[in-house]
């Protein structure tokens, strides 16, 4: 399974593609992206993350519940995690189970990393 991140403005914008969101995935392989991604934060001085949902088609609900956790990692180390690109279903699925009233969304990458700004004024999905 390979990870696909850039640091951009002091933010990683992680890059999701369907085949390392599958159900069929692993566990172990699950549990390779926790590895390859907390120590990331834990050991810098990144902001947060921005995850980037663009030609993502479909998601488990067991992928979600690992998106939540590491919103909840992150939000432990008082750093913020943002989405954005999702399309109208990935949206209206984080609409249906209010994930968008904890975890904002944006359209673009460019807003939402713009968002890690104090000045920011970007508006939200």
């Amino acid at each position: 399974m390979q990870i696909v991140h850039q640091i951009k403005n002091d933010v990683c914008v992680i890059f999701l593609k369907d085949d390392l969101l599958k159900e069929s995935v692993p566990r172990n392989e699950a549990n390779e992206m926790k590895e390859r991604l907390y120590p990331l934060f834990k050991k810098s001085l990144l902001n947060g993350a921005v995850l980037n949902f663009k030609g993502l088609e479909h998601i488990s609900s067991g992928e979600i519940g690992n998106i939540v956790s590491f919103f909840q990692f992150l939000e432990s180390l008082q750093k913020k995690m943002v989405l954005c690109q999702l399309n109208d279903k990935l949206l209206m699925l984080f609409r249906m189970t209010d994930l968008d009233k904890i975890i904002d969304i944006y359209e673009t990458e460019k807003d939402a990393i713009a968002s890690f700004s104090p000045r920011a004024e970007q508006s939200k999905l």
